[in-house]
């Protein structure tokens, strides 16, 4: 639907909240109570934005193409058809709305109803906002990409008397001592072209050197060429923390 140029960003937000009920006009007693048994009580509230990017070319930076304009809306709204199609409710934010989500971000507050920013501290550990610290983790590490063909969930965990499976990732949300965890999922689409041929130049480049380590490099890409050839895939830019 997107193509070539455009990045997908896919964020979960997981806050650790205490339950809070406004007391309405005319509400029984029953229900008053029973929000009253729950006060104070802590859960994990989650939340969950897609922010969809298109590349721009250095020297158009700061310029205004009102057909590609036209374009990338064409496109958000096909994502947002098919998101709808797929069940999942999905709605674009305001200009509010999108305003307050970079400030809470930015202050890493998504649990107060009122955000303030504070002097921000950064060294080679943390990025220190106040009395609060902020840490980033890489999922991934670049130096050694051992990433699995597949992940498929490895138990099931019961909730409410219903399963429900879990992956690799179902830490994420159960860090402890942490009051907001950011689980970010970024897709970049390259130019295919040029990723093909840049892969290419690898192999032979690999290919020139006979040692045991470049060959199974070499019987890598091909398998990666394979793939791409027979099941049309495409070769994107990924990075999860």
């Amino acid at each position: 639907t997107l193509g070539e140029g455009y990045a997908i960003h896919k964020q979960d937000i997981f806050v650790r909240k205490q339950f809070a009920s406004e007391p309405t006009d005319g509400q029984e007693f029953l229900s008053s109570s029973y929000f009253r048994y729950f006060k104070g009580r802590p859960y994990t509230d989650s939340l969950c934005y897609l922010t969809i990017t298109q590349e721009a070319k250095k020297s158009r930076l700061f310029s205004f193409d009102s057909k590609k304009w036209r374009d990338f809306l064409v496109k958000i709204r096909k994502v947002h058809d098919q998101l709808r199609d797929g069940g999942v409710q999905a709605r674009f934010l305001n200009k509010a709305e999108a305003s307050e989500y970079v400030d809470r971000y930015f202050a890493m507050n998504f649990k107060d109803r009122t955000v303030s920013m504070t002097n921000f501290k950064a060294d080679d550990e943390t990025v220190s906002m106040g009395d609060k610290r902020c840490k980033v983790y890489s999922l991934v590490d670049v130096d050694c990409a051992a990433l699995p063909s597949q992940i498929r969930p490895y138990t099931n965990i019961e909730v409410n008397n219903t399963e429900m499976p879990v992956d690799l990732v179902s830490v994420v949300d159960s860090i402890p001592n942490a009051e907001t965890v950011v689980y970010n999922q970024i897709i970049f689409l390259p130019n295919q072209k040029r990723e093909l041929s840049l892969l290419d130049k690898k192999k032979n480049r690999h290919a020139s050197i006979p040692n045991p380590n470049n060959q199974m490099a070499v019987e890598d890409i091909k398998r990666v060429q394979e793939v791409i050839a027979r099941e049309s895939k495409q070769l994107v830019y990924t990075h999860f923390n």
